[in-house]
């Protein structure tokens, strides 16, 4: 028999891009919210996980590069949370994957502690490693007005749909 938790003793858990039938991403969000499974439009588990993740209704599949599951950086997930829900209207920009923003003082967006950079009125937040950049508005009506979880899901499901294609 296999031991659940010493067989991932050693391993970190990964945030991965995962694939959802279409309307499906509140069940498949309730299904592993269930098993204890960490999921914000994206789904946090380990590798060895990663075909048990099929087992689930409404997965279509993970979104691959070079042949692997992607796997999106920490930073990277903890900067759409943040940015999302402090900005309301939030468009989307193209940029080349690990590729450097030059914002409007000539400094390049290439800092690993702090991924959202404020300047004239402009809030962007850089996703490197999926070749994207997030941009709003950042007044003060924008700062101190939080997104209703409501609303936050489509909001977020939307971008997601840009980026995956």
């Amino acid at each position: 028999m296999v031991n659940f938790l010493t067989d991932f003793m050693n391993e970190t858990k990964n945030w991965y891009i995962a694939y959802t039938r279409p309307g499906q991403e509140r069940k498949v969000t309730e299904a592993l919210s269930r098993k204890k499974i960490e999921c914000y439009c994206f789904v946090r588990i380990f590798e060895a996980q990663i075909q048990e993740l099929h087992k689930f209704s409404g997965v279509i599949n993970l979104v691959f590069w070079l042949n692997k599951p992607f796997i999106v950086p920490d930073h990277e997930i903890n900067t759409i949370r943040e940015f999302l829900n402090e900005y309301r209207t939030v468009v989307l920009e193209k940029i080349g994957i690990d590729e450097k923003v030059r914002f409007a003082n000539n400094l390049f967006a290439d800092n690993k502690d702090r991924w959202i950079y404020v300047s004239n009125n402009t809030a962007r937040a850089v996703l490197p490693s999926l070749g994207y950049t997030l941009t709003a508005k950042a007044t003060p009506e924008t700062i101190e007005m939080p997104v209703p979880p409501q609303l936050f899901l489509p909001r977020l499901r939307s971008i997601m749909d840009k980026i995956v294609g």
